[in-house]
């Protein structure tokens, strides 16, 4: 073919190209982060097609416009929890929000004037050596009056500044009128920031906006009031009051949450994480958190993946989950038609070019950006594309024109020098992203020489790109061509050197590069390291709650491990079957338990049934979990904690049949053979549980008493929040109502110092139980709407449907059916979506009953025998109790009277045999409510009245009374009961009850 010449300069970086739609689909979203509107986007496309040239691109454009943009990279090689958040947090110093193992101990506050006068303070002198305190007040003062001076002369934003002095912190909060200046033994946290900002935000609404306070003694007694308090309040002493993992990883969410939030306050906050598909699953659930709670903040959430890796990835799932919640868009970037591979080959070589090159280009590469690219540059670097007088030409009948972008890229890199390319395979071993320390280590070479090589490398061949505190790859492909190309015996030796280096680190303290040690070793065959540095990695993972690391990590370890090593074997699948169990993946934990059984000694295995036997009560499959525990009770020694425990699960699959007795039979079996002072106020909170069931509420009180006494002793406020929760019940149950409140604000109190948010939910959840009982349904409501609330944010998903149902009910008592049922058929979607039996049964009754009161009784039946199906199979009596009655009531309201009566005794039997006494009121009003039905007015008020006993008894005058009440009133053509029934359902505003009431009273007035 003859040589073709086209009007060409140079061969160029085309720039940003091609991608205008999604350009303007950001810009568009961006404007709206700006007007506090927050927004995720995932970006995807197949490698090298252009997802981060999008994005770049864009990130450039927010920063022109006043945006704080904060980048990372997911690595394919890292497997250390949060990886790519930390990297991506270190950018605004708040990587501590991670690393940090403790909260921080509060050593003193600071109450400063916009002068630099401190006004008011408190100080922890006793637990500070006296030398260092001194030292100390000299580096705050002279921080207080720098910080102030820099805000005056607009040097920084008025944002919380911290200076780390040592194993201190001082951490400055502004305000308008004062600022406060914190002192603290490692680094802060956003709860702290946030309660010392609460404490400015109250000063200044109730004594304003004073830059004199200090001149007042009320004003300055009122600020030391406030700073005392969060002193006495014991949340920041420098302890982690939870040992729960989940607790913690919540913890690290909801901080890191805040300080993104916080700082898009000042200005809005970009936060872009390239290569998805290699992300850990602990970073994912942040970014889902954050994504979840940003809806209303400015913040805008980046992330790109390649759409030919996502199924083997964590990241599916976390898609398909933040799809089904609404948090996240996607665009998806496409390959380029001719016409635009035309537009890219013109701007990368700044000229037209004619069609015929382009086909050929395009059918060679089929519109792949990275492929065209590095056609053209291979074709100019071979001298089949090149300047001829001032001009391109390119000769196709010798080029080699490969069918892979991986053969592009090898021809590329094998063209490069001999000692470049050596500085290439040592790199591609550390991985996408290395510094040159490591690299001077590993490959010998002297730093500034290595420096000047890294440079070339990039100027000439653009291979690398120098970034902040090392270089990267330009793009991952190239790095994994590279690694491919290594010989096996330089690459293990390769990997040996940098796990070397990294363990280095780790003793000097940086734990980070656990997991990376365990990778480099794992790559050199090092299996000694792979199990050492393995098992504390995967402790560390599993402390922050990053399962799907431990789990990976953990098998790894088994992998390295000698075939006949089953006592470490065992070790390892004890940790894997635990991480299984946390996960809801029973199935898998059950048969790396079954390898601890077939190997292990008779204690071992005993303790093996058991954690099966938790997990098939887990999957509502009682029978194997009672064979289970028979099977761990014939290995358990006679006296051992061990057997003692396999009782207390004999227990509970009692209590979960509804069979109490035996239940507490075998709890308080189990206490005999326990030592451990934990495991003991366990069983006692359960024992007491069970007592509550079978409502006998002082021995409730009793057992659930003695378990508080020792998680109060052994410290444990998990267990105790739980505690004063369950005694808060019993008391709620028997009309006690401020010792149940009492009780209740106790357990929210721990919980927030804990930071348990899914507890607190919780608490809020039984307040408005409390206030439902009460009949006070106002408050209950807007307790429900706490509950849910925070169950959205942290994505609990039974949580939220439990409160569905929950506020459902209360607009089912207002008289509201709508709204009742649009929150009952979310709560049943749910429960069934997670696998919630019980929960969808209880959904099922709930629609039952609304149909019936709304007369739509063949809508009824179906939900109703759904719900008594449920409750038969499970083996849940009150359920089941229910289903029948509302079944009953239901058949009457149809005309059948005979079936109506059969629903009535089973019911009744239902109640005896499962000792469901407290269920009594809602049973007998339906009675009541059957008989009247058919025909029967003396046995209906009987019921009725039975119905009354009970909630005067238990003071739970709510609606169920109040609408037997009004029966009887009616039977009995006694007004001023209607009366009474009236005044009641006008305060609760059910419409449909106070007209019917009305009627009543218009009749008998008549009457009389």
């Amino acid at each position: 073919m003859d040589s073709i010449y086209t009007s060409m300069r140079i061969i160029r970086d085309p720039g940003f190209v091609l991608r205008d739609a999604e350009m303007s689909f950001l810009k568009q979203k961006l404007a709206g982060v700006h007007d506090g509107t927050g927004s995720t986007i995932f970006v995807a496309g197949e490698s090298g097609v252009g997802k981060t040239r999008l994005v770049d691109e864009f990130l450039s454009h927010a920063a022109q416009h006043n945006c704080q943009c904060l980048r990372a990279q997911c690595l394919p090689e890292h497997v250390m929890p949060f990886a790519p958040i930390i990297a991506m947090l270190t950018e605004a110093n708040l990587e501590h929000l991670i690393l940090e193992d403790k909260p921080p101990k509060l050593e003193a506050v600071y109450a400063v004037t916009k002068g630099g006068i401190v006004g008011a303070k408190y100080e922890r002198k006793e637990s500070i050596d006296t030398d260092i305190f001194m030292g100390m007040l000299t580096a705050v003062k002279t921080f207080i009056t720098d910080s102030l001076s820099q805000i005056k002369q607009g040097k920084v934003k008025e944002d919380v500044q911290v200076l780390v002095h040592g194993t201190f912190s001082i951490v400055n909060v502004p305000g308008r009128a004062l600022n406060l200046v914190a002192l603290t033994t490692g680094r802060e946290n956003e709860y702290l920031l946030e309660d010392l900002r609460a404490i400015i935000q109250k000063f200044e609404n109730e004594h304003g906006i004073d830059a004199h306070w200090q001149e007042d003694e009320a004003k300055v007694r009122a600020i030391e009031t406030e700073i005392t308090e969060i002193f006495n309040a014991g949340r920041y002493e420098g302890v982690d009051y939870s040992d729960d993992p989940k607790i913690r990883q919540g913890n690290i969410l909801e901080n890191v949450l805040r300080a993104i939030q916080r700082k898009s306050e000042i200005q809005p906050v970009i936060l872009f994480i390239d290569d998805l598909q290699w992300a850990d699953s602990a970073s994912l659930a942040l970014l889902h958190y954050l994504a979840r709670n940003t809806k209303k903040n400015r913040v805008m959430i980046l992330g790109t993946y390649r759409t030919e890796e996502l199924e083997k990835s964590n990241l599916q799932s976390a898609i398909q989950i933040m799809d089904r919640e609404g948090v996240l868009e996607k665009i998806e970037l496409r390959r380029f038609d001719m016409q635009e591979c035309a537009r890219l080959i013109d701007a990368t070589l700044d000229a037209s070019i004619d069609q015929e090159f382009v086909e050929e280009i395009y059918k060679r590469t089929a519109g792949n950006a990275l492929f065209v690219l590095e056609m053209l540059k291979q074709m100019e670097a071979e001298g089949f594309l090149k300047q001829e007088n001032g001009r391109w030409a390119y000769h196709f009948d010798k080029v080699f024109i490969p069918t892979r972008v991986y053969d592009v890229i090898l021809r590329r890199i094998q063209r490069i020098p001999e000692e470049a390319r050596e500085i290439l395979d040592a790199g591609s071993v550390i991985g996408d992203v290395f510094s040159s320390d490591v690299l001077e280590k590993i490959s010998g070479i002297q730093h500034l020489h290595l420096l000047r090589l890294l440079a070339k490398i990039e100027r000439e061949h653009h291979l690398i790109i120098s970034i902040k505190g090392g270089y990267k790859f330009e793009h991952p492909k190239i790095r994994e061509v590279i690694y491919s190309q290594l010989p096996d015996e330089l690459r293990v030796a390769y990997h040996e050197m940098v796990a070397k280096l990294l363990e280095e680190k780790y003793k000097q303290g940086n734990r980070e590069c656990l997991a990376d040690i365990v990778h480099h070793c794992a790559s050199a065959g090092v299996r000694d390291k792979v199990i050492e540095y393995g098992l504390t990695a995967g402790i560390l993972a599993r402390k922050r709650y990053a399962n799907d690391e431990a789990l990976s990590i953990y098998k790894t370890v088994l992998d390295s491990l000698d075939e006949n090593n089953f006592e470490m074997k065992r070790q390892v699948w004890n940790e894997i079957a635990d991480i299984l169990d946390i996960l809801g993946r029973y199935d898998e934990a059950i048969a790396y338990l079954k390898k601890v059984i077939e190997t292990g000694g008779a204690g071992e295995r005993a303790t093996g049934h058991r954690k099966i036997a938790m997990m098939h009560i887990k999957k509502g499959d009682y029978t194997q979990a009672m064979d289970e525990v028979r099977a761990g009770l014939e290995l358990a020694d006679e006296e051992s904690a061990e057997r003692a425990r396999l009782f207390s699960i004999e227990g509970i699959i009692y209590e979960k049949k509804g069979a109490y007795d035996q239940a507490i039979t075998m709890q308080q079996r189990a206490l005999h053979g326990l030592n451990d002072k934990k495991d003991i106020a366990n069983v006692l909170n359960r024992t007491g549980a069970n007592f509550w069931y079978k409502g006998d509420y002082s021995k409730a009180l009793e057992y659930f008493g003695r378990s508080i006494e020792i998680r109060e002793e052994i410290g444990d406020l998990y267990g105790l929040s739980s505690s004063y929760s369950n005694i808060a019940a019993v008391y709620n149950e028997i009309g006690e109502y401020e010792k149940a409140t009492e009780y209740l604000e106790k357990s929210i109190e721990l919980r927030k110092k804990i930071k348990d948010i899914q507890g607190i939910a919780v608490s809020y959840n039984n307040l408005g139980v409390f206030y439902d009982d009460r009949g006070m349904y106002d408050r209950a409501l807007d307790y429900f709407h706490q509950s849910l609330q925070l169950r959205e944010r942290i994505g609990d998903l039974y949580g939220i449907a439990l409160c569905s149902l929950n506020i459902g009910m209360l607009f089912h008592v207002k008289g509201d059916f709508k709204s009742a049922l649009e929150f009952y058929m979310k709560g049943l979607e749910i429960h069934s979506k997670i696998g919630s039996r019980r929960g969808a049964g209880i959904a099922h009754l709930n629609i039952g009953k609304l149909y019936c009161d709304m007369g739509e009784y063949k809508e009824a039946i179906g939900h109703l025998q759904e719900a008594q199906s449920t409750g038969t199979q499970t083996g849940d009596g009150y359920l089941e109790l229910m289903a029948h009655a509302c079944l009953s009531e239901t058949l009457a309201g149809l005309g059948e009277r005979e079936l109506a009566i059969q629903h009535i005794n089973t019911a009744m039997q239902i109640l005896e045999m499962h000792h469901l006494e407290a269920s009594g009121r809602e049973l007998y009003l339906t009675v009541g409510r059957v008989f009247s039905a058919i025909g029967e007015p003396v046995k209906a008020v009987e019921y009725y009245q039975k119905t009354c006993s009970i909630c005067e008894k238990t003071g739970k005058k709510g609606m169920t009374y109040y609408l037997a009440l009004s029966e009887i009133g009616k039977f009995k053509r006694d007004v001023e009961l209607i009366k009474e029934a009236l005044r009641w359902f006008e305060s609760i505003g059910n419409k449909s009850m106070v007209e019917r009431a009305k009627s009543d009273l218009e009749k008998y007035a008549k009457a009389r």
